[in-house]
């Protein structure tokens, strides 16, 4: 997009001084992160409580919560309002993070790399560490030296009363990726895990104002393009391996396991890379929060009552899941339409907290509206297509005010939410820009004639869902 700055991505490697072998994490995390955020973000990442004060100090400048200085006596700016952006950081700077004023957990915040935004990319993510995170309330670095001699020396006259302080067992050298990825992921919104889920018992919801139903004119060339959907072709091979193999949910979360997402994978239209680059640096998935293809699957099917599971359960289709199989393919996407729009939370299809400010039922409505009034192979400016979602930011909650900055994070949000969803189904032709004069303009989509006949399909169904609410 002409003269449009590209969102950047931090990556930050945060060591807890005084302490060697050194426990260390890096991280990554957008320069919109405010400092209140990132706060929460080093609590998960390293395993502290926040149950104790803390500042930051950049360049002689502090930082922290008002709501703990009631006397005023710490003298800091409010954290909530500095963002890593505003701080103008570069490749090198420093940031110094204190947490616990008694036992004086000094952090070093060193900025290693700043990065473009890629859409890959899910944030904030934590790529590597070392080490697990010292107990709270152990005093503090010598504290923790005492902890260690005296659990690892059964002679040792506090051994007992220690591992009894600390639960019986601790491990130094303990660090699970996995976990602390799945905890960021849970706090930015989108962690409930499955048995979680299952317990909400979602039912459907009427998200748009229907009106008469419509009958759908069905062609030679909609029952093709449903016959060639990647989406319906996937979700067909995701539920075929789910029949085929034994797949157990995960004992934590009840996700599936590392070696059915690589079978999944393999199996779809366009195989998945199972790896991704951040930089120089290559990661390779930990969960199915790391590939994003097949967690909205599987989101999808839960959702819909294909496949039924969770925790330390085995995932299996459902007996309707079972007659979709047996569906023609046309009512195979429309049915998986339906559910996706009617009982899947798109929050958790992309859990950024900038979402937090708007108003999600009415943005639903409000998409909806904007759907179903869009001219057909009419191209719109995606800029126009967001700020009739938002209604001209009529939509957001607490007084939020949109700048240029949070405007890029709105757009880059519903991307991912909601027009990503809209190109797989066909409803909307892929998002592209266009150039004039050998200039790159804005970013414009446009609804297609499938598209059309879908969201008339839509309208029909759910007035019949809320006619069959009301009996």
């Amino acid at each position: 997009m002409n003269g449009k700055r590209t969102p950047q991505v931090i990556q930050i490697k945060i060591t807890l001084e005084h302490i060697r072998p050194p426990i260390w994490r890096r991280i990554l995390v957008s320069e919109n992160t405010t400092l209140a955020g990132l706060h929460k973000i080093i609590q998960t990442v390293f395993g502290w409580y926040d149950c104790h004060r803390h500042d930051f100090n950049y360049q002689g400048d502090y930082f922290g919560d008002p709501d703990c200085d009631d006397t005023g006596e710490l003298e800091f700016s409010d954290e909530k309002k500095m963002t890593l952006k505003k701080m103008r950081l570069a490749e090198g700077s420093r940031i110094h993070y204190q947490y616990d004023f008694g036992d004086s957990w000094d952090h070093l915040l060193l900025v290693e790399k700043i990065l473009p935004l890629e859409e890959s990319m899910q944030l904030p993510a934590c790529l590597k560490g070392k080490r697990a995170c010292p107990p709270e309330d152990v005093g503090g670095v010598w504290g923790y030296q005492n902890f260690l001699d005296a659990i690892a020396d059964p002679e040792h006259e506090e051994h007992d009363e220690y591992l009894e302080w600390c639960g019986g067992d601790f491990d130094p050298e303990a660090f699970d990726l996995n976990a602390i990825n799945k905890a960021l992921h849970a706090k930015a919104g989108g962690g409930n895990t499955w048995e979680e889920r299952l317990a909400e018992e979602p039912q459907p919801q009427n998200r748009g104002k229907a009106t008469a139903p419509v009958e759908l004119e069905i062609t030679e060339e909609d029952e093709q393009i449903a016959l060639d959907m990647e989406l319906r072709r996937d979700m067909v091979s995701f539920l075929g391996y789910l029949n085929e193999k034994k797949v157990t949910g995960t004992q934590s979360t009840g996700n599936l396991p590392r070696k059915a997402i690589e079978g999944i994978a393999a199996r779809f239209v366009h195989p998945i890379e199972l790896e991704s680059r951040f930089g120089d640096t290559v990661i390779r998935f930990q969960n199915e929060y790391d590939v994003p293809q097949i967690y909205f699957l599987h989101l999808m099917a839960n959702d819909a009552d294909l496949i039924d599971g969770g925790k330390a359960k085995r995932w299996r289709m459902t007996e309707l899941g079972e007659k979709f199989l047996e569906m023609p393919p046309l009512m195979q996407v429309c049915f998986l339409f339906l559910g996706w729009w009617a009982l899947t939370d798109w929050r958790m299809i992309y859990p950024w907290e900038v979402f937090d400010d708007v108003d999600y039922a009415a943005f639903i409505s409000a998409a909806y509206g904007l759907l179903q009034t869009m001219p057909v192979n009419s191209p719109m400016l995606y800029d126009d297509f967001v700020r009739g979602c938002l209604q001209e930011n009529k939509l957001l909650k607490n007084g939020a005010t949109v700048n240029e900055d949070r405007m890029s994070l709105y757009k880059y949000a519903i991307k991912h939410m909601l027009v990503n969803t809209l190109e797989n189904f066909g409803v909307l032709e892929p998002m592209q820009a266009f150039e004039s004069n050998g200039i790159k303009q804005e970013a414009t989509l446009s609804k297609t004639l499938f598209g059309e006949k879908m969201m008339n399909w839509l309208q029909s169904a759910l007035e019949q869902i809320a006619e069959d609410e009301h009996q």
